[in-house]
């Protein structure tokens, strides 16, 4: 693998995306598919800077996170929470800058 200060992070992206979906096609673990479904998202977001897009591939990253966090067991802090808040926080960041995008 390549440093990542040497790859677009939209080909990281596109990297990630190919092997969380490999994966999330052969596993039942709820957060392969948010992984699939995020990484989707980040994609469509540096490929389409279109709002519409935009939209769609943060709904589509806020109703998988939704639907996973419904069946996920809570608890103690844990590797698999950490995941589920990175998530949430990607989402939350992307949002904010698309929406401050939209603004100026």
């Amino acid at each position: 693998m390549e440093s990542a200060s040497s790859e677009s992070p939209l080909s990281t992206v596109e990297e990630w995306k190919i092997k969380t979906c490999q994966f999330s096609n052969h596993s039942t673990e709820a957060l392969a598919a948010l992984f699939s479904r995020t990484f989707e998202g980040m994609s469509t977001v540096l490929r389409n800077p279109d709002h519409c897009h935009i939209q769609r591939a943060l709904a589509s990253i806020e109703f998988e996170l939704s639907n996973s966090l419904r069946f996920e067991e809570t608890g103690e802090l844990s590797i698999r929470s950490l995941m589920f808040g990175l998530i949430e926080s990607l989402h939350l960041t992307l949002t904010h800058l698309t929406e401050d995008s939209q603004h100026t």
